[in-house]
């Protein structure tokens, strides 16, 4: 993730408008033959966890407003990942309190029922 345009983003947490790719250093194509003439990418922030990345076939294909509306679907797309994540963490938190209840409730049974009658 640190190669390219995207990973360049990634890196530095920062938007970039690439209009001419051929005049950018950090750009490479994955394909053979017809490569991107502009480049978009944008972090997913807080934490970098994805980029979104869009290429255009023309020059000078982006604009500000491009960067802008990818921005707050890139922070919309970060509140998600975060809630996964949360929600990730509170279904594993229950799944360890269900499991020391669980123990507990079976070592009460067996004190109890070690119990001599008397």
């Amino acid at each position: 993730m640190d190669q390219g345009i995207s990973g360049w983003s990634a890196k530095h947490g920062q938007t970039v408008v690439a209009n001419d790719v051929s005049k950018d250093p950090r750009y490479y194509s994955l394909v053979d033959g017809d490569a991107a003439c502009s480049n978009l990418a944008v972090p997913v922030k807080e934490r970098v966890v994805a980029v979104i990345n869009v290429e255009g076939m023309d020059p000078d294909a982006f604009d500000d407003s491009d960067g802008k509306t990818l921005e707050t679907l890139a922070d919309q797309l970060a509140v998600a990942v975060e809630n996964i994540q949360l929600h990730r963490q509170q279904r594993d938190q229950s799944r360890s309190l269900a499991v020391a209840e669980e123990r507990d409730r079976i070592g009460r049974d067996l004190h109890d029922g070690s119990t001599p009658p008397g």
